[in-house]
This record gives structure tokens, C-alpha cells and sequence, in this order.
């Protein structure tokens, strides 16, 4: 019988613990979430900018390479 009493206690003593170590995976796996939507999201406004970047420096590129063009052909 004492070898069940202290099982017993030992379990009942081990229910508050399960429930905190529970509570402080949740919370780590909510932040970990929370970090790797901020991540992406922020990739994703990077990417866009980037691409934005690059279409207005095709543009720039473009008008310039015109305007040799058209002074090239005024010329002759």
C-alpha cells in the first residue's frame, strides 16, 4: 500500500507541472509562428520593392537608351 500512496502522490504532485510545461510549449510555438509570419511578410514587401527596383531602372534604361537612339538618328 505505501509503495501506491507514493506513486499516487508523486502523479498528483507531476498534474500541475504537466499543465505549466504545457502552457509554456504553446506559448513558445505561438511566437515562434508569430516570428516566421513577420519574416515571410516582410520577404514578400522586400520582393516587391526589389521588383519595383528593377522595373523603374528598366524604365530609366529604356527612355535613355531612346533618347541616344533618336539623337543617333536626328544626326544622319
Amino acid at each position: 500500500m505505501d509503495t501506491q500512496d507514493i506513486n499516487k502522490a508523486d502523479y498528483q504532485e507531476q498534474g500541475p507541472r504537466k499543465g505549466i510545461v504545457i502552457i509554456v510549449i504553446t506559448i513558445l510555438l505561438g511566437t515562434n509562428a508569430l516570428l516566421l509570419w513577420q519574416f515571410f511578410d516582410k520577404k514578400n514587401h522586400l520582393d516587391a520593392a526589389n521588383q519595383t527596383i528593377v522595373t523603374t531602372t528598366a524604365e530609366e534604361m529604356l527612355c535613355k537608351f531612346s533618347s541616344i537612339n533618336s539623337k543617333t538618328i536626328l544626326k544622319k
